[in-house]
C-alpha cells in the first residue's frame, strides 16, 4: 500500500472545518531499495542509528513484521 492522504472538510458561510486522514503501509523493504537510515537522533540505546539493510534483515529473518499505520488529525478551523 502506498501512502494515502485525504483532506476532509466542509464550508459553512466563511467558516471552513477540516481534518487530515492518513493510511500507510510501514514496509521495511529490501536492502537494494536504498531506503533511508533510521536515526533516533541522540546518544545511547534509543538514539542509535540503524541502516536500512539491517532493518530489512530483521524482517527477512522473521524478527520483525511490516504493519499498517492509519489515523487522522484533530479538527481544524479556518476562515475563507
Amino acid at each position: 500500500m502506498c501512502s494515502q492522504y485525504r483532506l476532509v472538510g466542509q464550508k459553512e458561510g466563511g467558516k471552513i472545518t477540516y481534518h487530515v486522514e492518513v493510511r500507510k503501509r510501514h514496509d521495511r523493504g529490501i536492502p537494494s531499495e536504498h531506503s533511508a537510515t533510521v536515526s533516533g537522533g541522540g546518544q545511547g540505546p534509543l538514539g542509535m542509528s540503524l541502516e536500512q539493510a539491517d532493518t530489512a534483515h530483521l524482517h527477512s529473518s522473521a524478527k520483525t513484521q511490516d504493519f499498517d499505520v492509519s489515523g487522522s488529525s484533530d479538527e481544524m478551523t479556518d476562515r475563507s
